[in-house]
């Protein structure tokens, strides 16, 4: 919140949404959930912000907005002046990398089970429900730079 410039007595994260409420509705009426997929990979300025992969593609258009409203934060927040492009190839490697993550798997609170996951590159966690992942959240680390 501190780094956005946005305050709140409690640190409400709904306070920071609600400071930059417009500028998150203009960058949410730009973009619209694909058609027929089961997720999407988030990325501005050259880095990957993040993944979101869910069991059917219904899950994914209901929880679009609040994808959308998360990710953007860090559009809002970038400073940079530069428009720099992530080839398709590098988003499919960080996603693969996934596939060699370390993962811990607890029961659920709810349903299934909570998956964690630990890579070089990649951090997330999914929940399976029988044998099937329901939803599978992916981010790449936080670097000290």
């Amino acid at each position: 919140m501190r780094a956005m410039g946005s305050a709140s007595d409690t640190g409400a994260l709904k306070d920071m949404f609600h400071d930059y409420r417009a500028r998150l509705d203009r960058i949410q009426q730009s973009l619209s959930a694909p058609a027929g997929c089961h997720g999407a990979v988030f990325a501005f300025n050259g880095r990957i912000l993040g993944a979101d992969i869910f069991d059917k593609p219904s899950t994914l258009v209901k929880l679009w907005p609040k994808m959308i409203n998360s990710y953007a934060l860090d559009v809002v927040n970038d400073r940079k002046n530069t428009s720099r492009r992530i080839e398709p190839q590098a988003v499919h490697e960080w996603l693969k990398s996934a596939t060699a993550a370390k993962e811990n798997i607890f029961d659920s609170p709810g349903l299934g089970r909570d998956v964690r996951i630990e890579g070089e590159a990649v951090i997330g966690a999914a929940l399976i429900v029988g044998d099937s992942p329901v939803h599978l959240h992916l981010l790449p680390p936080i670097s000290d730079s």
